[in-house]
């Protein structure tokens, strides 16, 4: 359903969001907050990515 730019645009939003959560779990002291919003801004460009896509 979705082409090039969501494929490789999604492999590197994941590596980002997997390290990002990999930061947190080594480092739980206020984190939490920071992986939120990441997730947030994860799932924002993955949607974005998608529309980008069909354009």
């Amino acid at each position: 359903m979705t082409g090039e730019i969501y494929r490789w645009g999604a492999l590197f939003l994941g590596i980002w969001f997997a390290a990002s959560g990999w930061r947190t779990r080594r480092e739980l002291d206020g984190r939490a907050k920071s992986f939120f919003r990441h997730s947030i801004i994860y799932l924002g460009l993955l949607f974005l990515l998608m529309v980008l896509n069909k354009l």
